[in-house]
């Protein structure tokens, strides 16, 4: 398993500890929802970033998300 990056800071999350024990179950819903990360506040510590910069980060999110997909699937299936 692999890095999830924070949509809003960039922040890498490791994959396993984002399901099991870095995030509370309300925190890691809003993680994978694209929300931000505890790091950031979820969002609410985040400078202002440019629409490149915004891109990016949205782009190493999904990325990020794809490359962990079984890890994903097996939490979606948690219920």
């Amino acid at each position: 398993m692999g890095d999830i990056y924070c949509r809003k800071c960039g922040e890498p999350w490791d994959a396993y500890g984002v399901f099991y024990g870095d995030m509370t179950k309300e925190e890691r819903k809003k993680f994978l929802r694209g929300e931000g990360c505890p790091c950031c506040d979820f969002g609410e510590k985040v400078e202002k970033k440019s629409r490149l910069d915004k891109e990016i980060l949205n782009e190493a999110f999904w990325t990020s998300l794809a490359e962990n997909s079984s890890e994903v699937e097996d939490y979606g299936s948690e219920g």
